[in-house]
């Protein structure tokens, strides 16, 4: 049981094929994290499986794999940010994240490509999902009523996709169609 502890606290990829999986050694990826504070917090592997981006420290990172120097995607920023949650899309081109500045800053959303390059502001959220296609994120309001939107990956305008909700109404839950071309949502809506 200790082992699995300590598993489950280093970051670690661990190559696997059902005959070499007894003897394969696990290789650490993230580096030296806070003492005391420190913990990866969210992991995605990419689809061709050469990269990792991770959560640690508040920050948003990418190493290879297989092991060595691990970048910070979140750098642009700023360390008064802290990321707090993640989101690949299915090619693995593009990742979305929610970060927020201080401990008491409102969530944004932003995109960076995996490869790194400039953080694009998308919109202020938190809870979010991508759609199938990478082409675009679906997310929740933070202040008023809850109302959903949409926004492309790469930035640019944002769209409600809700209906007029009746007063105090929020919307609740939603799904991407896996064709991305529908939200189904459910709200408290007018009809």
């Amino acid at each position: 049981m200790r082992r699995l502890l300590r598993l489950a606290l280093a970051f670690a990829f661990v190559p696997c094929s059902f005959h070499a999986l007894a003897a394969a050694q696990s290789v650490r990826l993230n580096g030296p994290l806070a003492r005391g504070l420190g913990r990866v917090s969210q992991s995605a592997l990419t689809r061709d499986g050469l990269s990792v981006l991770y959560v640690a420290n508040g920050n948003l990172y990418r190493v290879a794999s297989t092991g060595g120097p691990s970048t910070a995607l979140d750098a642009p920023l700023g360390p008064d940010w802290d990321v707090l949650s993640l989101q690949l899309d299915a090619a693995g081109s593009r990742a979305v994240f929610a970060a927020r500045q201080g401990d008491e800053g409102e969530p944004q959303l932003f995109g960076v490509a995996v490869a790194g390059g400039p953080v694009t502001p998308l919109a202020p959220g938190a809870s979010f999902a991508l759609s199938p296609d990478g082409a675009w994120v679906v997310f929740r309001s933070l202040t008023g009523p809850v109302e959903l939107f949409s926004v492309p990956t790469a930035g640019g305008a944002v769209t409600r996709l809700n209906g007029p909700l009746v007063a105090g109404g929020d919307a609740f839950a939603f799904l991407i169609t896996p064709d991305s071309t529908r939200v189904v949502y459910r709200a408290d809506q007018r009809r």
